[in-house]
């Protein structure tokens, strides 16, 4: 799955094919960074080509419609490999978002 949009990159490279590649998520500063490659279109990608482009979107936690952790803490604690699998939630209440 990708984005279709046509870009210009800083290079004046024309591109259209933006697939997620990670996302940051940095709970201290507040935000989430996605961050895309870009290509000139899904063949390039299928064939291997090196993406032109990096684009990194930066999101506040607050635009997010639920904040990350409330389902990534839970999944550490189950995951079936993880240090964590069988951990508890802190529910001694904290500045960061609950863990259910």
């Amino acid at each position: 799955m990708a984005l279709l949009s046509d870009f210009t990159t800083p290079h004046g490279a024309p591109a259209r094919y933006h697939r997620l590649l990670r996302v940051e998520h940095d709970f201290a500063a507040g935000t989430s960074t996605l961050v895309f490659q870009v290509y000139v279109d899904e063949e390039a990608r299928r064939d291997g080509k090196q993406p032109l482009w990096h684009e990194y979107l930066a999101v506040p936690l607050e635009d997010l419609d639920e904040d990350p952790r409330l389902r990534l803490y839970p999944f550490a604690a189950g995951y079936r490999e993880g240090y964590l699998l069988g951990a508890a939630g802190d529910t001694q209440g904290t500045d960061e978002a609950p863990v259910p």
